[in-house]
C-alpha cells in the first residue's frame, strides 16, 4: 500500500512541476541574443530591430517586426506547442530544451535546425507597456 501512495504522489508532484513550468513559460518574451554553440559567437539584432515571442495557453505567436505586436496587428507566425519534461515543442523546431526558465528569464537551447545548434535567450516583457 505505501508503495502505491509513494507512486501516486510522484505523479502528483511530477503533474504539478509541468504545470508550473507551463505558467512560467506563458507570457511576452522579447530576443536578448542568440549564441552559436558550435563556435561561441554571440549575435544580436540589429539597432532597433526586435524578435517577440507570445506563450499563451494553447499558441505562440511569433512577431518579426514589433511594430505589428505594439499595434494589435496580427502576428507573423502563430503555432500550436506543447512543454514535455525540459523539452519544449512548437512549429518546425525539432528538439529545443528549457536551459533556463524564470519569472524574468528563458533560455532555450535549440539543436538540429538547418542553422546549427544555437542557445537563444529571451526576456521577459511586460504586454501592458508597449511602446
Amino acid at each position: 500500500m505505501k508503495q502505491i501512495i509513494f507512486i501516486l504522489l510522484a505523479f502528483i508532484l511530477i503533474g504539478c512541476e509541468q504545470n508550473h513550468k507551463k505558467n512560467y513559460l506563458l507570457g511576452t518574451w522579447e530576443f536578448v541574443s542568440g549564441t552559436d554553440m558550435e563556435t561561441g559567437e554571440v549575435k544580436f539584432l540589429e539597432n532597433d530591430e526586435k524578435f517577440i515571442i507570445v506563450f499563451k495557453s494553447d499558441s505562440v505567436y511569433e512577431y518579426d517586426d514589433p511594430s505589428s505586436f505594439y499595434d494589435d496587428s496580427s502576428p507573423d507566425e502563430v503555432y500550436a506547442w506543447t512543454i514535455k519534461n525540459d523539452s519544449l515543442f512548437y512549429g518546425n523546431w525539432e528538439g529545443v530544451y528549457v536551459k533556463e526558465l524564470t519569472k524574468v528569464k528563458l533560455v532555450l537551447d535549440v539543436f538540429g535546425g538547418f542553422l546549427g545548434d544555437w542557445r537563444i535567450e529571451y526576456k521577459r516583457i511586460n504586454e501592458d507597456k508597449r511602446y
